[in-house]
């Protein structure tokens, strides 16, 4: 995963990979947006600054 290009989205809990229906590229989709929409539901990549941010657990 190219965490340049994602930024936060590439380790947080609330990021879910959506597969492109046809074979394009891959996109993000913030979990987070179900509880809040104030938070985008495919946010622009890369995302620098979220406040939901929250590590995933290794």
């Amino acid at each position: 995963m190219d965490s340049e290009r994602i930024g936060l989205c590439s380790t947080c809990q609330h990021a879910r990979i959506v597969k492109h229906p046809r074979g394009g590229k891959d996109y993000f989709r913030c979990g987070k947006h179900d509880e809040d929409p104030a938070y985008p539901k495919y946010p622009p990549l890369p995302v620098r600054v979220c406040e939901a941010y929250t590590q995933t657990q290794e």
